[in-house]
């Protein structure tokens, strides 16, 4: 969450100064909002970052930057079985 935040209020700073607009994207997961057993610090995260979208994109809208948040569902991995 933390890498998410100084990324992008890095990115934000230097798009609005170059004063073009752009676009940021932002990866988060279905776990934001589904209460995952034993995974509660990474759900918590994944919910701060969806939010944390949610707010920069209304905080930069006015500067023609787009905010989207991807949350790609579960993907078939060795780690995952």
């Amino acid at each position: 969450m933390w890498g998410t935040f100084h990324t992008a209020q890095s990115v934000a700073r230097q798009m609005v100064r170059q004063g073009r607009g752009g676009s940021m994207v932002f990866i988060s997961s279905l776990f934001a909002f589904i209460p995952y057993p034993t995974s509660m610090a990474y759900n918590a995260a994944k919910a701060a970052v969806d939010h944390m979208a949610a707010t920069i994109a209304g905080e930069l809208t006015g500067h023609s930057i787009r905010v989207n948040c991807i949350q790609p569902g579960w993907t078939d991995t060795p780690g995952e079985r």
